[in-house]
């Protein structure tokens, strides 16, 4: 390191033991304010303040120098001395004044540990800062972390356990490949013996990692609004959820707000969930429309019409549910229920299934019209139909009538999906706003459809 650096780091080391000083000074001001009592009086509650962290914070640098310099047993002795000087504190905390914490040994610790990084050359600068920046947050911040931790209940803190589970323990390990029902031996059978055709085992059946996205993003919108109900107030929240939920997956936003309208009091509050739900499914068009772009600038100019009355509609339907709600007195009620597993399961089977009978339909139907056929995948999103129908249309294999007939029945089919999530998982009065938002959409799309191909 040159001489620049290393007062750099020196420096930034006595930064950051000031900075934990001070706030342990001012921390104490202010519980002096809150009690009536003098400063000085409460001194006994703090073990030193800005100069006592200042000089640990160099304490540790030197030894940190000593390090890089190759007095490695320099820097043990440094650490040797600040470890016994802990373990005094807090001997005498507790044999004195019958106290058992140790988040201000810790403290000292870390002071210590942060100087002697500063200038051991083991880490980057820029890391270093990141971890003063990290540390100097978090130990201000004791009120406001008690305050949260007063806020989660302990059954609130096991939902947030089990879906960091299902989105990074389970997850990342699922194969992101897909599994042909050529691979299963009694269908490999069946075609070695004749009986079944050689597409068949050409049939997709799952992907594993791209089936439990599905699982972690329903459950995880599932929390998304429970915790943002508590914060922001239950509609705020809800609705937050659904307009984030429409750039990530609005099926899964009306599957989970459905589940979330049997839980409230209220026809208004189940519209105003459905409303809220129709407005991440205004949303995802805006998706699609990136993704259309993308594929194709012909196919993305052909139906950008046809979306913006998607949208429009959904969005239109979606405020007026959401404000007709927000003016009545009644509030949700929601029980605990912020994470749910078995709906997502239930749902992503439910995909699993209507994705092979897709692709069965298309293989034993193959003079059936392009349109019927490619509408079908609408129940498991209008995604992958609109890539593949973008990649036919940037060839030029298809007419401008076939396209726009076959992106609205797309469309109407996954409608039609959506409406059946609704009425399956939710109560009538969201099941109702729900169809009634999609068929004023359907209908309002047929019109521009006619308009246009005419």
């Amino acid at each position: 390191m040159q001489d620049l650096e290393i007062l750099a780091r020196l420096l930034l080391a006595i930064g950051f033991g000031a900075i934990l000083g001070l706030e342990t000074e001012t921390r104490t001001s202010s519980i002096a304010k809150q009690t009536n009592q003098t400063p000085e009086a409460l001194q006994n509650l703090k073990l030193g303040g800005v100069r006592t962290y200042t000089l640990l914070s160099l304490f540790g640098a030197l030894g940190g120098l000593l390090f890089y310099s190759g007095q490695a047993a320099f820097g043990y002795l440094i650490f040797g001395a600040v470890i016994g000087l802990i373990l005094l504190a807090y001997f005498l905390n507790v044999y004195y004044r019958r106290s058992f914490g140790i988040t201000t040994e810790i403290a000292i610790m870390i002071v210590t540990i942060v100087g002697f990084l500063a200038t051991s050359g083991l880490i980057s600068l820029q890391i270093l800062v990141v971890i003063v920046v990290i540390l100097t947050f978090v130990l201000s911040q004791k009120e406001g972390i008690a305050y949260f931790v007063n806020k989660i209940a302990h059954e609130e803190l096991i939902d947030v356990v089990k879906f960091t589970i299902v989105a990074l323990v389970i997850l990342p390990f699922l194969p992101n490949k897909e599994v042909y029902l050529g691979e299963l031996d009694f269908v490999r059978a069946l075609i070695s013996s004749g009986n079944l055709t050689a597409s068949v085992g050409e049939i997709s059946l799952i992907n594993p990692f791209r089936l439990w996205q599905y699982v972690v993003l329903i459950s995880g919108f599932s929390l998304l609004g429970y915790f943002a109900s508590k914060a922001l107030g239950q509609r705020r929240g809800l609705l937050l959820t659904g307009v984030v939920g429409g750039f990530v997956s609005s099926t899964s936003v009306i599957v989970s707000f459905a589940a979330k309208s049997r839980e409230v009091v209220g026809e208004l509050l189940a519209r105003s969930l459905a409303g809220g739900a129709l407005l991440a499914h205004a949303i995802s068009f805006l998706q699609v429309s990136v993704i259309s772009l993308s594929v194709s600038l012909v196919f993305f100019n052909q139906i950008i019409p046809l979306a913006v009355t998607m949208a429009g509609v959904s969005l239109f339907i979606g405020a007026l549910l959401v404000f007709a709600a927000s003016g009545s007195d009644e509030d949700f009620t929601l029980t605990h229920k912020p994470f749910s597993l078995s709906l997502a399961l239930k749902f992503a089977v439910f995909l699993t299934v209507v994705k092979l009978v897709v692709q069965l339909a298309n293989l034993y139907l193959p003079d059936t019209a392009f349109i019927l056929v490619t509408a079908l995948s609408g129940f498991a999103g209008i995604d992958v139909a609109a890539i593949a129908l973008g990649e036919i249309v940037s060839r030029g294999d298809i007419s401008l009538t076939v396209t726009l007939t076959t992106f609205a029945a797309v469309n109407y089919v996954n409608f039609a999906a959506k409406s059946f999530y609704a009425y399956w998982q939710g109560t009538k009065d969201y099941a109702k706003s729900i169809i009634l938002g999609m068929l004023l959409s359907a209908i309002a799309t047929g019109v521009v459809l006619v308009v246009l191909v005419g």
